[in-house]
């Protein structure tokens, strides 16, 4: 976030191309370093109104420092409504450009299409999720997109609130962690630890929390979802603590059955995982869990999550992207 500050954008042009839809070019200096898949944070000039709007980012304009983006009003007297209003030579504050954007280098030399029948099916499927969470005494939201998603995780977050996370990359990946950076919380943040001692310090700072964010290593269509933990921190913090547990989670995470999320869990995540820190266990050499007893194991703790009995304790927010692993 040191590269990331708040700007004073200047409305280049504004139309209204549908109904309710309007497509906005601005001149700021967030053009130069953003990416296709990022998003930008516009601030209303409403001083009732203090968090930003997450709108993704539709063109890039790198040459003339313009960005373009197309967003829908969402009510009345609400901050996209005050947007639609804006004319050209308007200034509108802003913070961008935030998320981690497409892996371009990935795909240099590759055919790349999008499958709107993919998005139809992850919509059907995540609906139905959704009340499978819901029966299950837990809050849950479906957001066809990064930014939808952070938009209802700042919803429902009041500023203010006191955050921490443990080391979710679906929560870095949506740009939800960006937005909490950007914003006014009280941010307890691990990585910025200077000792030992004082990392433990503010992981144990989870427990008396307003909200925890994470994600989960799978969940079953029926809205059980499985967590493997190496340290433990995160298990417990959703098993007790935090008034609030707030869970993004990209559709691929999704399977058939709690069998399959065990499995998913065990079998995919963790060796990734495994993988992604350096580790020296079976799982990273082969490619699967071994059910390990090495010493660098991080599937020591196995939480399968059925029921909230506190009402609404979980905030889950499935979204049709691939986020985290």
């Amino acid at each position: 976030m040191a590269d990331k500050k708040k700007e004073q954008a200047m409305v280049v042009s504004q139309e209204q191309i549908a109904d309710g839809i309007f497509s906005m070019w601005i001149h700021t200096e967030a053009a130069q370093s953003a990416r296709p898949g990022q998003f930008i944070s516009m601030y209303t000039k409403d001083a009732t109104k203090l968090l930003p709007r997450p709108i993704s980012i539709c063109e890039i304009n790198k040459e003339d420092s313009r960005l373009r983006v197309v967003y829908r009003v969402t009510g009345e007297n609400t901050g996209t409504e005050e947007f639609s209003k804006l004319k050209t030579g308007d200034a509108i504050p802003i913070i961008g450009p935030l998320g981690n954007g497409f892996p371009l280098e990935a795909a240099e030399g590759k055919e790349v299409f999008l499958m709107d029948v993919r998005r139809m099916r992850n919509e059907a499927l995540g609906k139905r999720v959704v009340k499978a969470l819901e029966s299950r005494n837990m809050e849950a939201y479906y957001a066809s997109t990064k930014e939808e998603a952070v938009q209802k995780a700042l919803e429902l977050m009041e500023e203010g609130s006191s955050v921490t996370m443990g080391g979710s990359m679906s929560v870095r990946e949506s740009g939800l962690l960006d937005a909490i950076n950007a914003g006014n919380y009280e941010f307890y943040d691990r990585d910025q630890a200077a000792t030992p001692e004082e990392r433990q310090e503010i992981a144990l700072k989870a427990f008396t929390c307003d909200w925890y964010l994470g994600s989960v290593n799978a969940m079953s269509e029926n809205g059980v979802f499985v967590n493997i933990d190496g340290n433990a921190n995160r298990v417990a913090a959703y098993a007790f603590g935090p008034k609030n547990v707030l869970l993004i989670v990209g559709m691929n995470k999704v399977v058939k059955s709690e069998e399959d999320a065990v499995q998913r869990a065990r079998n995919e995540a963790a060796p990734i995982n495994s993988q992604r820190f350096g580790l020296e266990t079976p799982c990273v050499k082969n490619g699967s869990c071994f059910d390990c007893k090495s010493s660098d194991c991080i599937c020591c703790q196995v939480l399968v999550t059925r029921f909230s009995r506190i009402p609404k304790r979980f905030k889950i927010i499935l979204v049709d992207d691939v986020l985290g692993f």
